[in-house]
C-alpha cells in the first residue's frame, strides 16, 4: 500500500511539473531595428527615416539651458553664421554673436 501511495505521489508530482513548466518564450529586442528587419519591411525603413528629424530637434542638446539650444537646427544655424552665409543686421539681442564675431569660443566659454 505504501509503495502504491509513493508511486501515486511521484506520478502526481511528475505530471504537475510536466504541465506547469513550459518552454521559455524567446523575444527579440524591441528597442532597436536589425538589418534583417529593415530589409524585410519597407515601412520600417520609412518610419526610421522619418524619425531622424524628430530625434535631432530636441531641446537642450548642448546641456546648457540656453535660448539658442533647440537641437540640430541651431548647430546648422551656427555654421551658417560662422561661414558668413547668414547676415545678421543690428539686433537688440543676438544669441549667435559669439560665433559671428569668433569671440568667446575658448575652453572657458560657450562650447559647441
Amino acid at each position: 500500500m505504501k509503495l502504491a501511495y509513493n508511486s501515486l505521489v511521484a506520478v502526481a508530482l511528475a505530471a504537475t511539473s510536466f504541465f506547469t513548466v513550459g518552454c521559455i518564450d524567446e523575444t527579440s529586442p524591441n528597442d532597436i531595428a536589425t538589418a534583417e528587419q529593415l530589409s524585410s519591411n519597407a515601412k520600417a525603413t520609412e518610419a526610421l527615416l522619418w524619425a531622424m528629424p524628430a530625434y535631432l530637434s530636441t531641446y537642450d542638446m548642448l546641456d546648457r539651458k540656453a535660448h539658442y539650444d533647440y537641437g540640430m537646427g541651431t548647430m546648422m544655424h551656427i555654421r551658417d553664421v560662422m561661414g558668413e552665409e547668414y547676415v545678421v543686421t543690428a539686433h537688440s539681442y543676438d544669441w549667435y554673436s559669439q560665433w559671428e564675431n569668433n569671440q568667446q569660443l575658448g575652453r572657458d566659454y560657450i562650447v559647441t
